[in-house]
């Protein structure tokens, strides 16, 4: 069956139509593809002025459908009666990209159908969102094409999983490309159905973009939207303090450099290590069986003689560093206290304290192991059902004693159950990355240990075998001053020393050059490794004389290879100064390269401002603020079209630099590009990089608006609609009208306001009502508690208060506290619902928490009585 690529988001959740689509697939072959030789049922129609056919669904549904060049039926789009000649002119005037799905392949699992039974309070498995390919060949090429929304395919792997989450709480591991986080996103769909989810880790990078990718599921159906935050944009929400005053891990370090003439250990040892030894030793660890739980509520750091007693293989320092080390976090600790600012630990230590925190139904938790134990302890507190918690073994790149087995005890401490589960078929990593990834693997194995937690990826897209570099400075140079000029290179380094070594020699390459801790969560085409084993000699020279058996901590070495050696996607070059003293297998096998010449091929691809862009926003996303400081100057070389001056624009604004965005807007607007006319708009009215002035603001949302910018449409209708000048008024109902028949939630609400209001239009409380009930089913907050108060008092329409609770619900749920409020007091007083005071208490007090006055005094009326 060949589908145009988005059609499988246009079928509406819960709705089974591949039966029917086969079933007239084969009429129209028995037909000969003779479309009047059809059953008159399917009702095929073509529509004017196209190359598009519809056949009716059901009454009020139609498939769009159209042949490709060798006459095979192609299905377009599932839409509805009102939508479908709109949609087909859309299809029309484009490029059709299809995907072929092999309907022979899927068998329907009677499991679905018995745990969707047994559970029917957790997640309903037969509403799952997409499908199965048993395939891996297929999925490979689904997953790395980036025209495929390649979200709604599973594997039996991944899909094997899902089916399990009704079973208890399960840590999967797996690595990067075997569609952990799909799967995460997979079971929070099917989740947000009856519960109340939430999605953390400990980046931006992976917040963002795994929201962005959920917001590619047709969603319509989902009861609770989840939440989607880092680990302390949450804790920073429970406390009540501000994210201003969290310390990265950036900030840490600088504060760690300042002090090296006071902390001589500072010299000595790795700045990150350190780091990662006070954060994951002295302030996050719990001790076995909680034991350290108790005191943790009175002191942020472990007591030194705990840190000392520690088991030898939770940290690589020996007791005379352990001493300098607890001065220098004992040193932290106090100039935190004394400027006023905290850390993530410090966070979870007063959560810890208090009484009372929120429960979510569900939580799921990617990459768990950049998370501390005691985090770890706080967000498993935060549900008394399920977590979902991802993560590989392989990437913890730094000893804090964190590991999977750590992770399964806290689950024993509380007399609960973990299932391990991993998935091993990567559909994104090269063949032959992947098989010197599982090289590591068996070579730490066999040096050092065994672990339960270990896995070997099978991978499926064919590559370049890694190459070794046996390089002069001279061929560096020539290298790294192509590299620098590249968003998709990257060289990765194993130590502080080798990075400032190498930005002194070699200038060119200071935005490219990354340590393994700065790149981790990041990926490139191209990777150059440097120096990752050669800069801790003498250790591996120790540990392939198997001197270091059984010795937990030394995994650490191995995981710096993992790491900086999966951040490739295609392309992947070793150099190792001192491989000869090595003598490490694992490299015997791959081809020197001495001369940069060999290279070029792989570097002839130039980056655009769009490039750039996207680079300077993962970095940020990464808080590699400098990096991305660095990736827009790149973007700024190349602008050239209006276009381009709006990227810049855009992410001048990402920096907060509103200035230089302002300028880039203005430039793009004046020659005509609708999107910087419409933030020339946003920017005089919100008075970002000039003067607030909202009078300035019209004339640029109505330029853009006139292009057909459709969110300017709705800027222009709401700025003109609420003049005094009846003329504009008029102007602005046309815009919003124009808006809101092309589906724009917005504007559909501002168009019920005008209604309900008499702006620019005679008063229609009824036509209110509908457009308010329009927006309101597309989820827009105020829609819906508008809806509530129509029905609540029969504006407009007829007085329901059972269909009044219905909408309040609706809003309240996301956290309108107009809407929570009200809800509360129709339970409370039993209007449009059975009257149940606790549940009318609960509601009031969401709504009293947000600060909302009617509600303090409701809560206190109620508590009284």
């Amino acid at each position: 069956m060949i589908l145009e690529k988005r059609f499988l988001k246009s079928i509406p959740i819960g709705h089974n139509i591949l039966p029917k689509l086969l079933n007239f697939e084969k009429q129209l072959l028995d037909a000969g593809s003779m479309i009047r030789e059809l059953p008159a049922g399917f009702w095929v129609r073509k529509i004017n002025n196209t190359n598009i056919f519809k056949f009716r669904l059901n009454n009020s549904d139609r498939i769009l459908f159209t042949f490709n060049s060798t006459e095979e039926i192609v299905f377009l789009r599932y839409v509805t009666h009102d939508k479908q000649v709109r949609e087909a002119i859309n299809l029309s005037e484009s490029n059709i990209s299809t995907i072929t799905l092999d309907t022979n392949k899927y068998e329907e699992d009677n499991t679905d159908i018995q745990l969707c039974d047994e559970y029917k309070e957790d997640i309903d498995l037969t509403s799952i969102e997409g499908y199965v390919i048993q395939d891996d060949e297929q999925l490979t090429k689904l997953v790395n094409n980036p025209d495929a929304v390649n979200l709604l395919y599973l594997s039996k792997e991944q899909h094997a999983v899902i089916e399990q989450v009704n079973n208890a709480s399960i840590l999967l591991g797996g690595a990067a490309g075997t569609g952990k986080t799909l799967v995460l996103l997979h079971t929070l769909y099917l989740a947000s159905q009856n519960l109340e989810t939430l999605y953390l880790t400990h980046t931006e990078l992976l917040v963002d973009k795994a929201k962005e990718d959920y917001n590619s599921f047709n969603s319509e159906n989902v009861q609770f939207v989840p939440k989607f935050m880092t680990v302390k944009q949450l804790f920073c929400q429970l406390t009540n303090k501000s994210e201003n005053k969290l310390k990265t891990t950036v900030d840490i370090y600088n504060w760690l450099v300042s002090q090296q003439k006071r902390h001589k250990i500072l010299k000595q040892k790795d700045t990150y290590e350190i780091i990662a030894e006070i954060r994951g030793m002295i302030k996050g660890y719990i001790g076995l069986e909680n034991s350290e739980i108790e005191n943790k509520k009175v002191r942020p750091l472990l007591s030194l003689e705990a840190y000392l007693n520690l088991p030898i293989d939770y940290s690589t320092f020996d007791e005379e560093e352990k001493e300098q080390i607890y001065k220098v976090a004992t040193s932290y600790q106090s100039w935190l206290e004394s400027i006023g600012d905290y850390d993530e630990n410090d966070l979870a230590r007063e959560i810890l304290c208090m009484e009372d925190t929120p429960l979510y139904s569900m939580i799921v938790v990617d990459e768990v192991q950049d998370l501390t134990e005691l985090q770890i302890h706080i967000i498993s507190k935060l549900t008394n059902r399920k977590i979902v918690w991802t993560g590989d073994s392989n990437q913890i790149i730094h000893p804090t004693f964190f590991n999977f087995g750590r992770l399964k005890n806290l689950y024993y401490s509380d007399d609960k159950d973990l299932n391990y589960l991993t998935l091993t078929r990567n559909y994104r990593s090269t063949i032959e990355i992947t098989s010197l990834l599982n090289n590591i693997t068996e070579c730490r194995q066999r040096y050092i240990e065994r672990s339960k937690y270990d896995y070997k990826d099978i991978a499926f897209r064919n590559g370049s075998a890694p190459f070794m570099l046996d390089f002069q400075k001279n061929e560096f140079t020539k290298l790294f001053n192509v590299i620098g000029n590249k968003h998709y290179c990257a060289v990765v380094v194993g130590s502080e020393r080798t990075k400032v070594g190498l930005e002194k020699k070699y200038p060119a390459i200071k935005d490219r050059l990354f340590l393994v801790e700065e790149i981790k969560g990041l990926e490139y085409l191209n990777v150059y490794c440097y120096n990752l084993m050669s800069d801790y000699i003498s250790t591996w020279k120790q540990i392939l004389a198997n001197e270091f058996e059984d010795n937990k901590y030394v995994k650490y070495y191995f995981n710096l290879l993992y790491v900086g050696m999966s951040r490739a996607k295609d392309n992947l070059y070793v150099y190792e100064e001192h491989q000869p003293q090595v003598d490490f297998e694992l490299f015997t096998e791959y081809e020197t390269i001495i001369a940069y010449s060999h290279l070029e091929q792989m570097l002839e691809m130039q980056s655009t401002v769009e490039d750039w862009g996207k680079e300077a926003k993962r970095l940020t996303s990464m808080g590699q603020s400098q990096k991305a400081k660095s990736a827009i100057v790149q973007a700024e070389k190349l602008t050239k079209t209006p276009e381009d001056y709006y990227k810049l624009g855009e992410l001048y604004e990402l920096e907060g630099d509103f200035k230089k965005a302002f300028k880039n807007y203005e430039t793009a607007a004046n020659k005509g590009y609708a999107n910087a006319q419409y933030k020339m708009g946003e920017c005089h009215e919100e008075g970002k990089g000039v003067r607030k002035n909202k009078a300035l603001a019209g004339p640029w949302y109505a330029k853009a608006a006139k292009q057909g910018n459709i969110d300017a449409k709705v800027k222009a209708g709401i700025h003109y609609s609420t003049s005094s000048n009846r003329n504009k008024q008029q102007e602005g109902f046309g815009w919003l009208l124009e808006a809101a028949e092309q589906g724009h939630a917005d504007a559909q609400y501002n168009l019920g306001v005008c209604y309900d209001s008499g702006e620019g239009i005679a008063e229609d409380k009824e036509e209110a009502v509908k457009w308010f009930k329009k927006a309101g089913e597309q989820g827009h907050l105020e829609a819906q508690f508008n809806l509530g108060i129509c029905y609540h008092f029969g504006k407009g329409v007829a007085e329901d208060k059972e269909e009044a609770v219905k909408w309040f619900k609706k809003a309240a749920e996301q956290g309108h506290a107009d809407a929570q409020n009200n809800l509360g007091l129709c339970y409370a007083r039993g209007e449009g619902v059975a009257k149940d005071k606790e549940e009318g208490v609960k509601w009031i007090k969401k709504a009293a928490e947000q600060g909302h006055p009617e509600a303090i005094d409701a809560l206190n009326e109620l508590s009284n009585n």
